[in-house]
């Protein structure tokens, strides 16, 4: 982009139901913030690749004549879509999943390394989630599992992580991928429950990571800025509580048979033991020299949180070869499906 003395642009990517439309409306209680619901400025850009090398005239005029020109497009057209947060000094937070699968296009426009935030969580509890929505609306009309939904759980959870087109197996086999691309040392992990049990510790290290000013965030009181007509979705998957609450660990038991669970459970535990997060531990202090009414006082339970570095992944020194896509889950054929 034009402006080369700052990085004017971040990238928020990663799974779905995964505390993305959370983490964009926190980030945007900062002024100095701009951001976005889901975006398709990713798609604008791969609509123009697409096109563009299917042009005769430009096969004519030949590849290297004519892709300095289209890489000015593409710079063009990032910095015109969002003419106004820049010229206002603003950082520009864009939310995708389609990100991952173009993180390389995207640094090649900026012309230089750039760094994702990737927000994921236990493949069992999204799946899960979606599972949620669907009893709770079962009059809506939506396309969460294609056109036929599928009239079981685990019929749901088989279509859902389908990694050529679910909507949770697509964006999983993307995140894998770049994974296996080399991308782990520009990834800003969000986990999902650390993000809803210790948000400001999240935000913290978002602003160490991308070199941004600190800011008093409040994640006890929650506008929701970014606004999405989830009509067209057929369910409310974009709507936020206006207060911060601690995330349900293992979520999925409710909702999940445990043949389901323990397919998904071994299937996915690379991205699960991404996801993972650890409560603050608990220890026992013992204050056997304060005294209270000629008392010893009782033993209390406090809760301490131990200082972590950011999450962040290492990066590979060398390529990994790809794996094959995730197949879809399979459990045996007499399991009996549980809906809560």
């Amino acid at each position: 982009m034009p402006d080369k003395d700052r990085d004017v642009l971040y990238c928020v990517t990663g799974l779905p139901r995964s505390g993305s439309t959370l983490l964009m409306n926190l980030l945007g209680q900062n002024p100095a913030h701009h951001v976005t619901p889901t975006s398709d400025v990713v798609n604008l850009l791969v609509a123009v690749k697409n096109i563009w090398h299917g042009m005769m005239s430009f096969r004519a005029a030949g590849y290297d004549n004519v892709a300095p020109r289209i890489k000015n497009v593409y710079q063009a057209m990032l910095h015109a879509f969002y003419e106004e947060e820049i010229s206002n000094g603003q950082t520009v937070f864009d939310k995708s999943r389609h990100w991952m699968e173009n993180a390389e296009m995207l640094e090649e426009i900026v012309d230089k390394e750039i760094k994702m935030i990737v927000c994921v969580r236990d493949i069992r509890d999204i799946v899960a989630s979606f599972e949620k929505l669907h009893l709770r609306h079962p009059l809506n009309r939506h396309g969460l599992y294609g056109q036929n939904v599928p009239p079981t759980s685990h019929g749901r959870a088989v279509s859902a992580l389908n990694a050529d087109s679910g909507v949770v197996g697509r964006p999983v086999a993307a995140l894998m991928d770049m994974l296996d691309r080399g991308w782990e040392d520009n990834m800003i992990v969000v986990k999902y429950l650390e993000l809803t049990n210790e948000p400001l510790k999240v935000l913290n290290t978002i602003h160490n990571e991308l070199g941004l000013p600190k800011f008093d965030y409040d994640p006890d009181h929650v506008d929701q800025i970014t606004k999405e007509d989830d009509s067209l979705y057929g369910l409310p998957l974009h709507e936020i509580r206006n207060k911060v609450e601690p995330g349900e660990e293992e979520s999925w038991k409710e909702v999940l048979n445990k043949a389901t669970a323990e397919a998904i459970g071994k299937e996915y535990e690379r991205v699960n033991k991404l996801a993972e997060y650890k409560k603050p531990m608990r220890k026992r202090i013992k204050r056997k020299d304060m005294l209270k009414d000629g008392e010893d006082v009782e033993e209390q339970e406090e809760a301490t949180s131990e200082p972590s570095k950011p999450t962040k992944l290492t990066r590979k020194k060398s390529k990994a070869s790809k794996p094959d896509k995730p197949e879809p889950v399979t459990v045996p054929d007499d399991s009996e499906d549980s809906e809560d």
